[in-house]
C-alpha cells in the first residue's frame, strides 16, 4: 500500500526512523494518522468474503 500512496510511505518511514535510528527521535503517530485517512475510499474496500486469491498460508 506505501508503493502506490506516498503520504504513507512518508509517514512509514517517519516511524521507522523513530524506532530505528540511533538518535531516539520522537514519534506522535499524527503525519501517520492524516495518511491512513486520506488514502483513496477505492484502496481501502475489504473483501467481505475474505476471498483474497492466494492459497492458505497454513493449509490443513
Amino acid at each position: 500500500m506505501a508503493a502506490r500512496f506516498v503520504p504513507l510511505s512518508d509517514a512509514l518511514d517517519g516511524l521507522n526512523g523513530a524506532l530505528y535510528s540511533e538518535t531516539g527521535q520522537h514519534w506522535q503517530g499524527e503525519d501517520l494518522w492524516r495518511a491512513i485517512r486520506a488514502i483513496p475510499i477505492a484502496e481501502r474496500v475489504h473483501d467481505p468474503v475474505g476471498d483474497s486469491g492466494l492459497p492458505p498460508l497454513y493449509p490443513k
